[in-house]
C-alpha cells in the first residue's frame, strides 16, 4: 500500500476506521518518499509539454506570421529547415529537464549514483525530448495557427504523461490503464528515470531506450514529412 495511506490512517489513532497491520517484506533496499518519487514524473511531464508546446508553437508561428515563404528562399535545404526547428525544440527541452535534475541532485532531492546512471537518466531525458519535439512540429505544421496548437499540444503532452501512470505508481492504476501504458512511451522513460535514480540499477535499460528512439525517430519523420509537406505546397 502506499506509504501515504498508511500514514494517514495511523495518524488518526482509535479514531481510524481501518486498522492497518503491515508485514513489510522489502524487495529493494532503496527506501524512497512520496515527495523525492513525484519528481522524476514531473520531470518528464516538463520534457513533454515544453517540447510539444515550444516546438509546435514555432512551427505554427511561422505560417501564422506568414514567415514561411522566407524560408522557401533561404539558401537551406528542406531537411536542414526541418532539422533545425527541431534542434531548436529538442535543445530548449532537454536543457530545461537536464537544470531541474541537476538542481535536484545539488539540493540532495534525488541523484543518480555515479557517472553511468547519470548518463542513463540523461538519454532517459534526451529521447523523451527528441519524442515530443518531433510531436509538436507535426501538430504545430497540422494546425499552423498558435492558438488551437496550445490547446491539441496541451492535452496530448498531459494525456501522454498521466496514461503512463505519471499521476501514480502504475502499477496501482486500474488494470486497462496499465495495458494502454505499456504503448505510451513516456512509461519506459519515467520507468528508466527511476531505475537509475532510485535503484541504481540499469534494469530494462535496453528495452527502455529502444522503445523510445523508435518513438522519438517517428516522431520526427512525422513532424519531418508534415513540415516539408507544407514547405513545398506554400
Amino acid at each position: 500500500m502506499p506509504d501515504a495511506i498508511n500514514t494517514y490512517y495511523a495518524g488518526l489513532g482509535r479514531a481510524s476506521p481501518i486498522k492497518i497491520t503491515i508485514a513489510e517484506h522489502d524487495l529493494r533496499r532503496t527506501n524512497v518518499r512520496l515527495y523525492q518519487y513525484s519528481v522524476l514524473p514531473v520531470i518528464i511531464l516538463i520534457v513533454t509539454v515544453n517540447g510539444i508546446i515550444a516546438a509546435g508553437m514555432a512551427a505554427a508561428g511561422e505560417f501564422e506570421r506568414r514567415t514561411v515563404k522566407e524560408l522557401l528562399f533561404a539558401p537551406a535545404s528542406g531537411f536542414t529547415i526541418v532539422a533545425g526547428k527541431m534542434l531548436a525544440g529538442f535543445l530548449a527541452t532537454f536543457g530545461l529537464a537536464a537544470a531541474m535534475l541537476a538542481v535536484a541532485a545539488m539540493i540532495g532531492l534525488i541523484r543518480p549514483a555515479g557517472p553511468i546512471l547519470w548518463l542513463t537518466a540523461l538519454t532517459m531525458i534526451a529521447l523523451s525530448a527528441a519524442f515530443a519535439s518531433g510531436t509538436g512540429i507535426a501538430i504545430g505544421t497540422w494546425f499552423q495557427r498558435r492558438q488551437p496548437v496550445s490547446v491539441a499540444a496541451t492535452i496530448a503532452a498531459v494525456e501522454a504523461f498521466a496514461l503512463a501512470g505519471g499521476l501514480g505508481v502504475i502499477f496501482f492504476e486500474p488494470l486497462w490503464l496499465q495495458r494502454i501504458a505499456v504503448y505510451d512511451p513516456l512509461t519506459y522513460a519515467i520507468h528508466g528515470l527511476q531505475q537509475a535514480v532510485f535503484y541504481a540499477s540499469t534494469n530494462g535499460f535496453a528495452r527502455d531506450v529502444t522503445v523510445l528512439a523508435i518513438a522519438a525517430a517517428a516522431a520526427a519523420v512525422a513532424g519531418s514529412l508534415a513540415l516539408r509537406r507544407e514547405l513545398i505546397t506554400q
